[in-house]
């Protein structure tokens, strides 16, 4: 005869428990670690677009324009989207639908599917601005990118007289892009 003692089915319930108990804490862990890998390329991507929309800010603002409709800027060659801006803002011209608006359109709709470009006072935002934002233009986490641009106070001066006059003032150019 044998002294070998038989597998009690007590012992079952310890083994289950035990090896449901590692799985349960295993899950947990690999879930843990998911969310704070899925939370780091969200940053990443966020981060990522930001860089994106500063680089084609600077890159939209020098690129040439020259507007048909308009004989001021025919007779002026190498005028840049940053001219139109100053200019538009100077004359207070908000008006959506012109040729400048198809301009902004076709440079970020290429890049982005949600933007908008908003021109502000320094520092007010909302208060004297205009913008031109993307048809399809929703929610989403917000990217900004701005730039800081110095404008005479009026149409009479230009802008080296102005600022050796002290007489400039400030204006916001802000892309932002929803993702």
């Amino acid at each position: 005869m044998s002294n070998k003692k038989g597998f009690a089915p007590d012992e079952w319930f310890g083994i289950i428990f035990l090896v449901l108990g590692l799985v349960f804490f295993g899950l947990i862990f690999i879930s843990c670690s998911a969310a704070i890998t899925k939370q780091k390329y969200e940053q990443s991507q966020s981060s990522k677009t930001e860089f994106e929309a500063i680089k084609e800010l600077n890159v939209f603002l020098e690129m040439p324009y020259i507007d048909a409709a308009d004989p001021e800027f025919q007779q002026a060659q190498g005028k840049k989207a940053v001219d139109v801006i100053i200019k538009k803002y100077l004359d207070v011209d908000f008006s959506q639908g012109d040729n400048f608006d198809v301009f902004v359109n076709n440079h970020f709709s290429q890049i982005f599917d949600k933007f908008r470009l908003a021109v502000y006072d320094k520092g007010i935002r909302g208060a004297g601005s205009w913008s031109y934002q993307s048809s399809n233009l929703g929610y989403g986490e917000l990217v900004e990118a701005s730039v800081i641009i110095a404008t005479p106070k009026d149409r009479t001066s230009g802008l080296l007289d102005a600022v050796e006059q002290d007489d400039f003032k400030l204006i916001e150019v802000v892309l932002q892009v929803y993702i």
